[in-house]
C-alpha cells in the first residue's frame, strides 16, 4: 500500500543547473548573453549557447516556474518567501515559518538588497542524455515578466490561452540575448531570457483543444477504445500496453520501429507527436534513416506515451 504524503508525490530527478553569469576575478558577478552549461548540455549546444530547446514536464506553474521574492542567510538556508501580498517568515526562537505580510520591493530587506526575486525555471532538455529536470534562476525583472507572459496560468500566460491551459511536452526554445532596457535614467543592454515556440505554427497550436479537454477536465481517453460508440466498464477495457504487444507481435528492426511511432502518434495525437518529433530536427518519422537515431526519438515519445496512459489509467478508476 502507499504511503500518504510520501508515495503519492512526486520528485523528479535534477540533472544540474544552468547559470547566467559568473564571477569576474575581483569575486564580483558578471551576467553573461549565453548559458553557462555543464559539460554534457555543451556537448550538444556548443561551449556559449544563447538558445535550448526544452519541454516542461508539468502543466502547473508551481512546477515549472515558481517566482516569489527571496531572503536566504549566509549559514540557515531559507529566512523568507513571498508573493508580494504575504510572506512565509522563519521565527529564529522557534524554527518555524510564520505568515506576515510581504511589502515587496517596498520591503526594507529588498531595498538593502538582502531579498530578491528568483524565478526558477525548471524543464527537460530532450536532446541531451539523460532524463530528469534542468534549472535556471534568475531574478531579471523583464525574464521573469516573458516567461511568465508565455506560460503563465491563463488567462496571463499565451500558450495557455491557446491550449485550454496546457503546457507540458511543448516543444520550447529557450533563448537568451541582449536588449535594452531602463536602467534609472539609463539605458543599457542586459542579457533577457524569453521563450519561444517556433517550430509549431499557431494552427497546429490551436489544434491541441480540439484534442485535448481544458486541464481541469477529464482527458479524452477514446483512443483506448476498440469501439468508440459503445461504452464499457473500466475492467473490461484491455490495457493499451496488451494492444501494443499485439501490433508489434512478428515485427522487426525498421518495421517494428515504424509501427512504434505509429502508435505514437495515434496516442498523443498529432501536435505533441510533431512537437516531440521537431525537438529531434526531423518533419517526419519516415525521413529518419538509421536505427540508433530511431532509438534515441523514441525514447522521447515512449516518456510521453507512458505517462498518458497513466492519466488515462487513473481515469478509468474514477469512472
Amino acid at each position: 500500500m502507499p504511503i500518504k504524503g510520501l508515495t503519492d508525490r512526486t520528485r523528479p530527478p535534477r540533472l544540474g543547473k544552468i547559470r547566467l553569469g559568473k564571477k569576474r576575478a575581483d569575486g564580483s558577478p558578471q551576467s553573461t548573453d549565453y548559458f553557462l552549461c555543464p559539460a554534457e548540455v555543451r556537448e550538444i549546444y556548443g561551449e556559449e549557447p544563447r538558445e535550448l530547446d526544452i519541454m516542461f514536464l508539468s502543466d502547473d506553474i508551481e512546477d515549472v516556474f515558481p517566482a516569489y521574492y527571496k531572503m536566504y542567510g549566509q549559514t540557515s538556508g531559507l529566512k523568507c518567501r513571498g508573493d508580494g501580498i504575504t510572506a512565509d517568515k522563519l521565527n529564529k526562537e522557534t524554527g518555524q515559518f510564520e505568515e506576515i505580510e510581504c511589502k515587496g520591493s517596498e520591503c526594507p530587506n529588498y531595498q538593502e538588497k538582502q531579498c530578491r526575486r528568483i524565478g526558477a525555471l525548471k524543464f527537460l532538455l530532450p536532446q541531451v542524455n539523460g532524463i530528469g529536470i534542468w534549472e535556471i534562476d534568475t531574478s531579471s525583472y523583464n525574464s521573469i515578466l516573458n516567461i511568465y507572459s508565455m506560460i503563465g496560468e491563463d488567462p496571463i500566460g499565451l500558450i495557455r490561452a491557446l491550449t485550454h491551459g496546457r503546457i507540458k511536452m511543448i516543444s520550447f526554445k529557450l533563448i537568451i540575448e541582449k536588449r535594452e532596457v531602463q536602467v534609472k535614467d539609463k539605458k543599457r543592454k542586459v542579457p533577457i531570457m524569453e521563450l519561444r515556440c517556433d517550430e509549431v505554427n499557431l494552427s497546429k497550436l490551436m489544434g491541441k483543444t480540439k484534442d485535448q479537454p481544458a486541464i481541469e477536465h477529464k482527458p479524452d481517453a477514446s483512443v483506448l477504445k476498440d469501439k468508440p460508440e459503445e461504452k464499457k466498464e473500466p475492467e473490461s477495457k484491455p490495457e493499451p500496453e496488451k494492444k501494443v504487444s499485439e501490433r508489434l507481435q512478428g515485427l522487426t528492426g525498421r518495421d517494428l520501429r515504424l509501427e512504434q511511432f505509429k502508435i505514437a502518434q495515434e496516442t498523443l495525437g498529432d501536435v505533441d507527436f510533431f512537437s516531440i518529433l521537431s525537438m529531434w530536427g526531423h518533419k517526419t518519422y519516415e525521413e529518419i534513416k538509421t536505427i540508433d537515431r530511431m532509438d534515441g526519438v523514441l525514447k522521447a515519445l515512449r516518456v510521453a506515451v507512458e505517462e498518458k496512459w497513466a492519466t488515462e489509467k487513473e481515469l478509468n478508476k474514477s469512472i
